[in-house]
């Protein structure tokens, strides 16, 4: 169970730089339907360079040299530490993570949840955070 925590906490703190270095290029009064027209193409973070894809209900951060992917909910936007199940499963593919198998995401969350480790989004609550 601390592989999957400590994965999270890699998770949540890449998603969070992801997010932060678009979230003062958007536009406020852009809806979740309306990202496609304020959302760069593409970023530089940590160093490494990440192409923007914006999507639904959400944005696709691909890294152009590991092909790393990071999907994000645009209710992540104003909440960048959260996370659900299958944003998870979605990463570990990317990265070709074989440690949990991606279709325990759901029962290992809810196991993290029991053991307080983490807890529902307050105002999110299909989204995880950190306890």
């Amino acid at each position: 169970m601390n592989d999957a925590l400590e994965f999270i906490r890699g998770y949540v703190k890449k998603q969070k730089r992801l997010v932060e270095s678009v979230v003062s290029q958007i536009d406020e009064s852009t809806d979740e339907f309306g990202l496609e027209d304020t959302v760069p193409e593409f970023v530089t973070v940590d160093g490494s360079g990440w192409s923007i894809i914006a999507h639904g209900l959400g944005l696709l951060f691909v890294n152009k040299q590991s092909g790393e992917a990071v999907d994000v909910h645009v209710g992540v936007l104003d909440a960048s530490d959260a996370f659900d199940a299958w944003r998870l499963q979605e990463y570990c593919e990317s990265i070709g993570w074989e440690e949990i198998d991606v279709n325990r995401w759901p029962s290992i969350l809810g196991s993290l949840l029991v053991a307080g480790s983490i807890k529902r989004h307050e105002h999110r609550p299909n989204l995880y955070v950190l306890a």
